[in-house]
């Protein structure tokens, strides 16, 4: 859809090149340093009777776009901080309330993993509680009740979280007495799309892994090393299999997947109509991520009506049904998802065991990968009926933009009245 720039004040906001009814209502989104491809969904498909504007900085071609603090000077921030325990995000949050403002006439603002310190009627969509403050458990211990005052505010209308594992960090980790009855649950959606194109003649299946579509520096986080491993041990028991792989990647493997037959690596950035065509070329969507999160990637490929092969980490189970719309992979041994408060181990004290799990292929996630994905390998139906029950989850399921504006609808109708 395209955009126009519209401006209030000194501060220039987007909406949608298109008439606006009267009845509608202006929903501000503010974010704390990025807004992913995943919000479009939400700006291009909102709930009837309101549309979003948000601030000029945040548009770039739709890819992820990030501001300089959080892009260029995050990971060096992260470290300092962390040892600091400053509660970098929480005052970065302060500084945005004192300099932006929404439009005119903006009935919400809704806020993307941060707070909102100005008197105005706000949600806020959370991942996991440590994202407000400094990604640190300890960070959080310190300044828990400053958050919670900010959640329990009159102000504060709605807490929304992506999963009911947001929800079990937020109830394990903060006392949400004040505002336990504002959470809601209101899980990432995409929108519908044609299916995948027609069948290769010669049998080959193509296996698609995408680390991240247009971020970098995730590969071990993504499970990339896990994937290619898998794919290795898959080549000799198939002569017509092939792996295209969508990530960034350290020199080592990259050299890996030049020894493998029929691989082909993307290492750059892609624009989604770029994507778009690996979705649909794909037979098998690999998704072996090893870190709790919300992962929109195995949603455009049940979009697609692909078959997905998951490990069961993050939200995977809330998206993905075991023998329904594709197979989930046992979480590693070694490699812990959560840890104290509920929260992303990475963000707990186990951070150093998760990062020494990071460095070595983990064999248990490769077994699984293996045994999982050789079952749609061998079976052409099963992939089939699949994917095609995906695409249902997808377009008219509990996981359809459908779905997710009735109750945004209701949230909204809420904070608004």
């Amino acid at each position: 859809m395209s955009s126009v720039a519209v401006r209030t004040g000194s501060q220039p906001l987007r909406e949608p090149a298109v008439p606006r009814k009267a009845a509608e209502k202006l929903v501000y989104f503010e974010p704390l340093g990025y807004v992913d491809r995943s919000q479009w969904e939400m700006f291009d498909f909102p709930p009837e009777g309101y549309r979003f504007v948000l601030p000029e900085p945040a548009l770039r071609d739709r890819l992820v776009v990030n501001d300089l603090v959080l892009s260029r000077l995050y990971p060096w921030l992260d470290r300092a901080f962390r040892l600091l325990r400053v509660p970098h995000l929480l005052l970065k949050s302060y500084v945005d309330s004192l300099t932006r403002k929404p439009p005119a006439g903006a009935a919400l603002t809704y806020a993307y993993n941060h707070l909102v310190f100005r008197r105005e009627p706000w949600v806020c969509q959370l991942e996991f509680p440590t994202n407000l403050v400094g990604r640190d458990v300890r960070i959080l211990r310190r300044w828990r009740r400053l958050v919670e005052r900010a959640f329990g505010s009159p102000w504060c209308r709605k807490v929304i979280v992506w999963g009911e594992e947001g929800r079990r960090a937020l109830e394990q980790s903060l006392d949400c007495r004040r505002f336990g009855e504002k959470i809601e649950t209101v899980p990432l959606t995409v929108r519908p799309r044609d299916p995948a194109g027609p069948r290769r003649r010669d049998g080959t299946v193509r296996l698609l892994f995408v680390g991240s579509g247009n971020r970098s520096g995730e590969f071990d986080l993504k499970g990339g090393k896990e994937a290619i491993e898998a794919y290795a041990r898959l080549c000799p028991r198939y002569d017509k299999v092939s792996l295209v792989i969508r990530s960034d990647m350290p020199p080592a493997w990259m050299r890996r997947c030049r020894e493998l037959p029929n691989v082909r690596v993307i290492d750059r950035q892609l624009p989604w109509p770029e994507l778009e065509k690996e979705y649909r070329s794909a037979d098998i969507f690999l998704q072996a991520a090893l870190f709790p999160g919300y992962h929109v990637a195995p949603l455009d490929a049940m979009s697609f009506g692909l078959p997905v092969v998951a490990t069961d980490y993050g939200d995977c189970r809330e998206k993905v049904k075991d023998g329904v719309t594709g197979f989930l992979v046992p979480k590693s041994s070694r490699i812990p998802d959560l840890g104290e408060g509920g929260l992303p181990a990475r963000h707990t004290g186990l951070r150093g065991v998760v990062e020494t799990g990071y460095r070595n292929v983990d064999e248990e996630i490769v077994r699984g990968l293996v045994e999982k994905t050789s079952a749609l390998i061998e079976d052409a139906d099963l992939r089939r009926r699949m994917g095609e029950a995906g695409r249902r989850e997808v377009d008219e399921g509990p996981l359809s933009i459908a779905a997710r504006n009735q109750r945004l609808k209701r949230i909204f109708d809420e904070a608004t009245a």
